[in-house]
């Protein structure tokens, strides 16, 4: 299982909240999503849901590697050193042990 601390950060235009942008990585798909991968994704987005701004969310290893995937590929609109972190936050996950 992995833990992410979903972070609030000052960014160029504004905070970048982890938990608001994660959840539209995890539900705005510009070029169409597959039900499977819905399915996958919709995973993710339940446990965003049920964590709060500056809480831990916990995902098994596989909902985190459906996340890592989508915000890898995710077009945003900004350039900004915060995403930047955010990203290198995800990608570098604590793994924890399963309660």
């Amino acid at each position: 299982m992995k833990q992410i601390e979903l972070k609030q950060l000052p960014g160029d235009n504004g905070i970048i909240d982890y938990r608001e942008l994660l959840l539209i990585v995890a539900t705005r798909h510009p070029q169409g999503i597959t039900l499977d991968a819905m399915e996958k994704v919709l995973r993710v987005k339940f446990s965003l849901a049920k964590t709060t701004s500056g809480g831990m969310l916990k995902l098994e290893d596989a909902d985190w590697e459906t996340l890592v995937g989508y915000l890898k590929v995710y077009p945003f609109g900004i350039a900004d050193e915060a995403l930047v972190q955010m990203r290198d936050d995800v990608l570098g996950a604590e793994t924890i042990e399963v309660e």
